[in-house]
């Protein structure tokens, strides 16, 4: 089974390069392309589920986190909970300026181009048509 499993595996990688070499295209490009092409279809997913881009929904996120850290310490203060009145308005402060950090992080990795948003759902039942998924998470 192991070397069936080997053997098709070769097979799709020699395809991939004999394909890639007609088109003139290194792997490199290649990869950079297909990632495009996935991130542009979470992307239309995610648009169309939430009406936001994800990198637009991962900084709302963020400023919705810091909003609710700011309410739960003032509540924890209000409700004299043992060590909140140790908890300084910087201190939270500073909390939040830490997770609006990851969130600028995590949000400039999602950020997708709306025109590449675009010509994904121009050409959505094609590439869906074609895509094999299960070959790009194995790598080839």
């Amino acid at each position: 089974m192991g070397g069936k499993l080997a053997e098709m595996t070769a097979e799709i990688r020699l395809a991939q390069m004999r394909a890639l070499a007609r088109e003139g295209m290194s792997e490199a490009e290649y990869r950079y392309l297909q990632l495009a092409v996935y991130k542009s279809a979470w992307a239309s997913a995610t648009e169309k589920a939430t009406g936001k881009m994800p990198a637009e929904a991962v900084s709302e996120a963020s400023r919705q986190l810091q909003e609710a850290m700011r309410a739960a310490a003032e509540k924890a203060r209000q409700d004299g909970v043992p060590g909140a009145d140790k908890l300084s308005a910087s201190d939270v402060e500073s909390l939040g300026k830490s997770v609006n950090r990851m969130g600028e992080g995590g949000a400039e990795l999602l950020e997708v181009p709306k025109a590449n948003v675009e010509l994904f759902r121009k050409h959505e039942a094609e590439i869906k048509k074609y895509a094999m998924h299960g070959l790009a998470f194995l790598g080839l």
